[in-house]
């Protein structure tokens, strides 16, 4: 598992997080030694005040790749969804700047940018 996050109000909660997240995949049929993530702890990104986004992919057990965006808040998620095609989260990074810029969450912007995908590359 791969994780990045800056030291801030998660440091020694990180954890807790992770099992949280763990969990969901879990529950989304993943295969969780295939979960990469990085948690973002910022407010202004956020659908839900005061939760922590974890943003990444993992692999399904039916061998496809999914990306993930969940946000958690009081050791419970408090709102998940998966994204496809998977590389759509790979673009959190300048999604969550201009989400700032934007004043949207990255939630938003993550569905956005899907929406754009779908639109440019129809199946």
């Amino acid at each position: 598992m791969l994780s990045f996050f800056k030291k801030s109000r998660m440091a020694g909660k990180e954890n807790v997080h992770l099992r949280c997240l763990q969990n969901w995949v879990s529950e989304n049929n993943g295969v969780t030694r295939t979960l990469m993530y990085k948690f973002y702890d910022d407010g202004k990104l956020c659908e839900v005040p005061e939760a922590i986004i974890a943003v990444g992919e993992f692999q399904l057990h039916s061998s496809e790749r999914a990306g993930f965006y969940v946000e958690i808040s009081n050791e419970s998620i408090v709102l998940g969804r998966l994204f496809f095609p998977s590389g759509i989260v790979s673009w959190h990074n300048s999604l969550s700047m201009q989400a700032r810029m934007a004043g949207v969450s990255l939630f938003t912007a993550l569905c956005e940018a899907e929406e754009n995908h779908r639109q440019s590359f129809p199946k």
